[in-house]
């Protein structure tokens, strides 16, 4: 029935936590138990209860929590073939790679020149952006490239321009010709 725990600083996904002290009752202890020994096992196995494989004491984890960097060359290596190979594009007529005959592209949408608020990311476990989301399995990028920034980098080469509608409104996109 999916994952045995919540995480920290979120709720379900219909904004409500599903593990509270009601539904728990709910539960047969051994179901309980079932859960969370799965949970301690694995972390046994891994040796995260013995001293010498903490890295902090909670409460008192915010440095190691968010101020190190896992970064390598290869680490970099790594995400940026990842990125290259994950890009979804929905419909290309020849349009991309670039090329000289392109004159006008049109961004559309909110996620095109989405803010990436680092600070706030390293303060709050539960804050996320367009670029990372938050919880315990996030890389929280430090100066991430919007479309918008990297598209008009390309044009500035291939002289072609660029037409903006940053709103998430279709008929604004639309009344605009876009």
């Amino acid at each position: 029935q999916g994952v045995d725990q919540e995480m920290p600083g979120i709720d379900g996904s219909d904004g409500k936590a599903y593990f509270t002290p009601t539904n728990l009752n709910l539960l047969p202890g051994a179901k309980i138990d079932d859960m969370v020994g799965r949970q301690l096992k694995m972390m046994l196995r891994h040796g995260l209860f013995e001293a010498a494989n903490r890295v902090c004491e909670p409460p008192n984890c915010h440095e190691e929590l968010y101020m190190h960097s896992a970064a390598s060359p290869g680490h970099a290596a790594l995400s940026a073939e990842l990125a290259t190979k994950s890009v979804l594009l929905l419909k290309n007529t020849g349009v991309l790679p670039l090329r000289l005959g392109v004159k006008t592209i049109a961004l559309l949408g909110s996620a095109c020149n989405a803010p990436s608020d680092v600070s706030r990311q390293q303060e709050r476990f539960d804050v996320g952006s367009y670029y990372n989301l938050g919880g315990s399995g996030r890389v929280i990028a430090s100066d991430p490239v919007t479309i918008y920034s990297g598209l008009s980098e390309a044009c500035k080469k291939h002289g072609c321009k660029l037409v903006t509608e940053f709103s998430d409104n279709v008929d604004i996109a639309i009344a605009k010709g876009l």
